[in-house]
């Protein structure tokens, strides 16, 4: 028994080691043309600053964990550790992509000064400035600076903001912070927030990689300004003089860590992170949001805060505040992991060609309204009824909004702009196919650019590293129980039986049925196949406890 124990400790532990994480060493200090590199197979996968309140390196995506980002982040928060910065390809379009290392790259600064990061077939990915530098610093404000000789600053990321500042960080006029794709996903995503040229601070929703559609902005002010957020943890918006127009959020004391993030929903949120409770397993919490109430923000083109067909509610998460988008009653979304592409029917939409009024019926939804979107058709009527009927007899009518005044606003599809919560005063109308309907929807084709294909992707890749695993974990089963059957005949031969089960009372107790046991294994698995019994022979001998039976 203590062998079989061991057999599966052994197992158990190689399970673990196939399917463990494995994390490179930190270095302290600043890089040079000497070394170190980074990399992620190590030995130095990221670099410190010098109280270790940051760290800059390699860090594996959640969808793919042989692809990793290069990034900057807070490194001691004892929850999520926020990343403040990450490199991607420049683009002077909406759109930007983050930069991609595969295993086996590795950053390092050249002879020349160049901070370059070169792939496993030493292809060039990616190279923030071309030559010049001297060293590379992470200091303790997160700011990643290449100096070259004179300690004079040739490159910073502070210069470069992605999604978030930190305290000493500033926005400047016509600087822009893009928020990404989803919380996992560092691609840009659909907003923008921006020092604009012309003096106010805005929100914009990216409709094409070259159109933005303004949602919100701050006072228009004189040029020269910025958003500023002040090592004191103060953030403003400052003109060029650095008096404060506005404070967005108050100063917290210099206990707390602090990032301000433009969110994959398009809010723009201040963080804080009590530093004496760290120990304790404390949270960031949101101290501040920028607009407020952005459910209520529309848009003429576009879909809104949300996608096309769905609506917007406040969330109640404390832990990851984020705008609820939701899709009606009888629709879903098209892709679940990218609910921004947003909501489709889940059934065939009524046939203008065909006698279907019978086949649908309204499903009502209180305190929602899809502004600006889709109207086609308003009257006023003190009956609920008549705006009930008129949609259901209209082959066009998707969604009657039906207020309290009165008014009946009919709709089609693609909605926009929708959203539910209280204040909204009216209701929506939402006209859905009756079970059994003579029309049923057809399969959707899958979403040009969807995660379908990436899914399968990743799914094979992780098939064939599972499978991999099995192989080598039944390999080594295999070979115990060979060594374990090995000894068991071993242990016949030379008359031990009793070694085979030390520690088991039971067979211990009648060590005569298990040596005829023994005995009718070994006759079952002779080397010789002709030498070997039947299975009902086997289970006839086993029965009686005889062998040649």
């Amino acid at each position: 028994m203590a062998f079989i124990r061991s057999m599966f400790l052994f197992l158990l532990l190689a399970h673990l080691f196939l399917t463990a994480k494995v994390a490179g060493q930190a270095y302290t200090g600043n890089i040079t043309e000497s070394g170190p590199t980074l990399s992620p197979s190590g030995p130095y996968s990221y670099l410190t600053s010098p109280a270790g309140e940051f760290a800059f390196g390699f860090q594996s995506l959640e969808s793919n964990s042989s692809l990793f980002i290069l990034a900057i982040w807070f490194n001691k928060t004892s929850t999520t550790q926020p990343i403040t910065w990450f490199a991607q390809n420049s683009s002077e379009m909406a759109v930007a992509a983050p930069v991609l290392a595969p295993a086996g790259s590795t950053l390092s600064l050249t002879r020349t000064g160049e901070l370059i990061l070169v792939g496993p077939n030493s292809e060039t990915i990616w190279s923030p400035v071309p030559s010049g530098a001297d060293h590379l610093a992470l200091l303790e404000q997160g700011n990643l600076i290449l100096y070259d000789s004179a300690e004079s600053a040739v490159w910073r990321s502070f210069d470069y903001p992605t999604d978030t500042l930190v305290p000493g960080q500033s926005l400047s006029e016509g600087s822009t912070l893009k928020s990404k794709l989803t919380d996992s996903d560092f691609s840009s995503g659909r907003f923008q927030l921006e020092a604009n040229q012309d003096g106010y601070l805005a929100l914009y929703l990216v409709v094409e990689s070259s159109y933005l559609e303004r949602l919100w902005n701050s006072t228009e002010y004189t040029s020269g300004m910025s958003l500023v957020f002040d090592s004191s943890g103060l953030l403003s918006y400052q003109l060029a003089n650095s008096s404060s127009l506005f404070n967005i959020s108050q100063s917290p004391t210099q206990r707390y860590y602090q990032h301000a993030t433009l969110d994959p929903d398009g809010v723009f949120r201040v963080y804080v992170y009590d530093k004496n409770l760290s120990d304790k397993g404390a949270n960031w919490s949101v101290v501040k949001e920028l607009p407020d109430n952005a459910c209520n923000l529309k848009v003429d083109v576009g879909s809104g805060m949300c996608g096309f067909n769905a609506y917007c509610t406040q969330s109640l998460n404390s832990n990851l505040p984020r705008l609820n988008c939701l899709c009606p009653r009888n629709y879903s979304f098209f892709d679940t992991n990218r609910p921004y592409l947003g909501c489709r029917p889940d059934f065939a939409l009524q046939n203008c060609s065909a006698d279907e009024a019978t086949d649908f019926k309204i499903v009502v939804m209180p305190d929602a309204d899809w502004h600006s979107g889709g109207d086609y058709m308003h009257f006023v009527t003190n009956d609920q009824g008549d705006c009930t009927r008129s949609c259901l007899s209209d082959c066009f009518c998707s969604v009657a909004i039906y207020s309290d005044g009165g008014d009946c606003w009919k709709k089609k599809l693609p909605l926009s702009n929708g959203k539910q919560g209280t204040g909204e005063g009216g209701k929506a109308l939402i006209k859905v196919r009756v079970s059994g309907g003579t029309s049923q929807i057809q399969p959707s084709e899958p979403v040009p650019g969807s995660t379908t294909k990436k899914n399968r992707t990743n799914l094979v890749v992780a098939g064939a590293v599972m499978l991999g695993a099995s192989l080598l974990i039944i390999i080594v089963a295999a070979a115990i129980a060979s060594l374990y059957l090995l000894r068991t005949k071993r242990g016949h031969e030379n008359g031990r039986i009793d070694l085979l089960v030390q520690g088991d009372e039971e067979a211990e107790a009648d060590i005569g049925r298990v040596e005829s046991f023994l005995r009718v294994a070994i006759w079952c698995i002779q080397e010789n196949p002709t030498m070997r019994p039947t299975m009902h022979k086997c289970h006839i001998c086993k029965s009686r406890n005889k062998i040649g039976c």
